[in-house]
């Protein structure tokens, strides 16, 4: 696969060209080599991103998958480096797996995205599927999943710990319908090393252990009516944060999905400030189709802790087999106390697939 997309220059902003490859080899029936090559030339610098990648299964229960990458800037000498190993451990009882990632201070994609860099990262985590003759209520419950899971950062240029946190859920279970009903305790440290703002709200610097707690509980997703609730709650850094999730969907004829989402977060002496307040999101979500090969999707949100409203229209429509025209809208809006922030964008894109 070959993408190439020139993007055009603002008053604030060069243009760039940017350049993606990718090639993939099939080995046997079960593994699978590849490596991908992506470039972006901008403001006189020229990043260039290499590597490799793998899949092994060794068994029916055993596999592992590994990436290795490179980073090269012209502006600077030296040569960034990041990847990862992980093995899994899957079987109808059990899902295993430590996922082991290493990214370079120097390590620099451009045209990808990491959440961190110069980090040393390990994450394990097992989770148990029981449907034994010892579960209760068979009629109702069809497995019983209790989970564990952890991740450890460290930095990479001095090995210092940066951030662990540990999520253990003894109680999760999951109804012949599909619904679910979990609680789950997530234990948390961090090292922070340079302040940041959390809901408006900045971060100091320094030390922080707390622990949270999260019961979550979901009903038959493929109802015509549906929600899932989600309830967190425990100290958060150096004050104490409660957030409520509901959602509500409808289907009410195959052709039409509808969502409606509220999230409520609830801070009290947090931050620098310690800091009380309340901020909520709220969400709208549609998916119509006039038949398999032409639909409409919609996305709004309001978030009332600056004022923003946003929405989203995706038009569909598949013309020919495996070839598309999409008409795509966005609006963003902000509302601060001296300006009005209105962003507005229309995307028209065609694709068109011919097989020999």
């Amino acid at each position: 696969g070959v993408l190439g997309i020139r993007e055009g220059s603002t008053d604030d902003f060069d243009g760039s060209y940017n350049f993606v490859g990718r090639y993939t080899l099939n080995l046997g029936k079960q593994n699978r080599l590849g490596m991908i090559a992506t470039t972006k030339i901008a403001d006189g610098n020229s990043n260039v991103v290499g590597g490799v990648d793998g899949f092994f299964r060794l068994d029916k229960a055993n596999s592992i998958g590994l990436m290795g990458l490179a980073s090269k800037d012209t502006e600077d000498n030296g040569v960034g480096l990041g990847g990862y190993v992980q093995y899994r451990y899957d079987t109808n009882a059990m899902n295993a797996w430590w996922t082991q990632s290493y990214l370079g201070e120097r390590f620099n994609p451009e045209l990808g995205f990491i959440s961190r860099t110069n980090v040393i990262a390990s994450s394990p985590g097992a989770t148990a599927n029981y449907r034994g003759k010892l579960l209760p209520f068979k009629k109702i419950i069809r497995a019983f999943r209790p989970q564990i899971t952890g991740n450890w950062f460290h930095e990479a240029s001095t090995g210092n710990l940066s951030e662990r946190e540990i999520s253990i859920s003894p109680f999760a279970i999951e109804a012949q319908n599909g619904a679910t009903l979990s609680f789950t305790g997530l234990f948390v440290r961090q090292n922070i090393n340079a302040p940041f703002s959390i809901l408006n709200e900045e971060i100091a610097i320094g030390e922080y252990d707390y622990t949270r707690y999260n019961i979550g509980l979901s009903t038959d997703p493929s109802s015509k009516v549906s929600t899932v609730l989600n309830y967190e709650f425990g100290d958060f850094y150096n004050g104490n944060l409660e957030s409520f999730n509901a959602s509500l969907s409808l289907i009410p004829i195959p052709h039409i999905f509808l969502r409606g989402s509220f999230n409520r977060n609830r801070f009290e002496t947090f931050g620098t400030n310690e800091s009380s307040g309340t901020v909520n999101l709220y969400t709208l979500e549609s998916r119509i189709f006039i038949n398999p090969r032409f639909s409409l999707n919609g996305l709004y949100q309001k978030n009332d802790q600056n004022n923003s409203d946003f929405y989203n229209l995706r038009l569909a429509w598949e013309y020919s087999p495996l070839s598309y025209l999409y008409l795509v809208f966005n609006s963003n809006r902000n509302i601060m106390e001296t300006d009005t922030f209105l962003e507005r964008q229309a995307i028209v894109k065609v694709s068109f697939l011919k097989q020999f």
